[in-house]
């Protein structure tokens, strides 16, 4: 999510395109998880862009279960938020949701680490309690 929110954010400040150009752009850009939502938002045209986000939002969690409470909460007030004030506010509404996701990635990674090497060395005690009981 964060990096289809960094894309929107830059091509919003570089280029000046609407907010639906952009999503299009990104229909192809590789999002293996993210494409059903990305693309769900590109197929509602006639909706608000608030009202679409909050709609596949809800629809793409109740089908993925990706996101949990707090995180759904962030990004429906993001889309809900979103597109009110120029181009900056719209950018600062976007990094401080990016750093968000940034900042719940990093803690994902240090639990992964933590109990990846738990998982590694879980066959070695009990090889070891195996052998100790044999001998």
């Amino acid at each position: 999510m964060r990096r289809l929110l960094l894309e929107i954010g830059r091509a919003l400040k570089g280029f000046g395109k609407p907010v639906r150009d952009i999503l299009n752009d990104q229909r192809d850009s590789g999002y293996v998880v993210l494409s059903p939502f990305v693309n769900s938002l590109c197929i509602c045209g006639d909706e608000s862009f608030g009202d679409s986000w909050c709609e596949s939002l809800r629809f793409f969690n109740l089908e993925k279960k990706l996101f949990n409470p707090d995180e759904m909460k962030l990004l429906l007030s993001f889309g809900k938020n979103f597109g009110y004030g120029d181009t900056d506010e719209q950018v600062e509404l976007i990094k401080v949701t990016a750093e968000y996701f940034e900042e719940f990635e990093k803690r994902a990674g240090e639990e992964a680490l933590k109990l990846g090497k738990l998982k590694l060395m879980l066959p070695i005690y009990a090889g070891m309690v195996v052998c100790i009981l044999i001998i």
